[in-house]
């Protein structure tokens, strides 16, 4: 069972890692907002955008 929850959680986390690498290929790795409230906002649009895209393709 534990190997089993390891496995999950590992699948999990490369999904993560791999949507975060798409999402920064597709729209830059620079943020160009300034103030950390702003970049919040900035990295929720792109993820948005993201999707969105992967729903229409």
């Amino acid at each position: 069972m534990h190997l089993i929850y390891d496995k999950i959680k590992y699948d999990q986390r490369n999904l993560a890692e791999t949507t975060f690498s798409v999402v920064k290929r597709k729209f830059k790795k620079v943020l160009r907002a300034g103030k950390f409230h702003n970049q919040v906002k900035e990295v929720k649009l792109k993820l948005i955008i993201y999707n969105v895209n992967k729903k229409i393709e």
